[in-house]
């Protein structure tokens, strides 16, 4: 897995990621939605490429109230079954413990991968909501520690 800020990002990275975030969250989930919302430049990206195609993705960020965050986690549907979801998202949670070692994670996830967060130590906080035309919920993560050597 990559690891890069917005700054080490190729031209050709960041319009292979755009391009994998526009097939699965708009084309896919047939959502139309203004997925450019200026978090991006403060983001971590983290992400894997076959040849010159990403086709796993992620990015960590702070929200306002200073919690970090990821979202955007995408897998292109050629990769999707072989485990690299479930690497992306390690790959993101080893990230966050060495950047923002033990702060608390709040993220909002999609009704139909709450599963898969809670067996990374998510809990759910709230009611579901609409977000973008999609049932989400609040999801709160106690913070990683760093990983020592």
């Amino acid at each position: 897995m990559i690891v890069k800020t917005y700054a080490e990002l190729s031209k050709d990275e960041l319009y292979q990621i755009l391009r994998l975030r526009c097939q699965v969250f708009i084309v896919e989930q047939e959502q139309f939605y203004q997925d450019d919302d200026n978090q991006d430049q403060d983001a971590l990206h983290v992400f894997e490429s076959e040849g010159d195609k990403v086709v796993a993705y992620a990015r960590i960020y702070r929200l306002e109230n200073g919690q970090v965050a990821f979202g955007r986690v995408a897998t292109a549907e050629s990769v999707r079954g072989h485990g690299l979801g479930k690497q992306l998202l390690n790959q993101v949670m080893a990230t966050i413990g060495q950047v923002y070692p033990g702060q608390p994670i709040e993220i909002e996830a999609q009704l139909p991968v709450v599963k898969l967060y809670e067996r990374y130590g998510f809990t759910t906080e709230g009611e579901p909501f609409d977000l973008d035309g999609l049932d989400h919920i609040k999801m709160v993560h106690p913070g990683t520690q760093k990983a020592s050597s």
